[in-house]
């Protein structure tokens, strides 16, 4: 598996999850399912690196689950992007980890942020280019 994000169709062949493993979800992973259910724990994406990673032909409400690892119990920041490569401006933001949805239709990219610490701002999905 790639450590991108790109459509992903794996599963264990015993049927079994790996420790830590949420809905099909791996630890370190934030995924993303088609359509607003869990897919029988197969998500669409699973993405793994902090950065900008596009999707592609979305529309409507997806669910996803943020299984990364929090970095001095804080966890990463995942934006929704308008624009393609993490631009554009964000529909929102969170930091925290769990399920969560979001209205997939104007978005296309999400950004994956590691925790600055400090009180340090970040930037989420800037206007200009990146």
């Amino acid at each position: 598996m790639a450590l991108i994000a790109s459509p992903v169709a794996s599963a264990r062949t015993d049927g079994s999850d790996a420790a830590g493993t949420v809905a099909g979800c791996p630890v370190g992973a934030f995924c993303i399912y088609p359509g607003a259910t869990w897919n029988n724990g197969h998500p669409e994406y699973v993405f793994y690196s902090y950065g900008a990673h596009n999707i592609y032909n979305e529309i409507g409400t997806r669910w996803t689950y943020n299984n990364q690892y929090p970095d001095g119990g804080i966890p990463p920041t995942v934006a929704y992007c308008y624009g393609s490569n993490g631009t554009g401006g964000a529909q929102f933001a969170n930091n925290y980890l769990g399920a969560s949805s979001f209205d997939a239709t104007p978005i296309n990219s999400i950004e994956l942020i590691k925790p600055s610490g400090g009180g340090d701002s970040i930037s989420v999905c800037p206007l200009g280019p990146r």
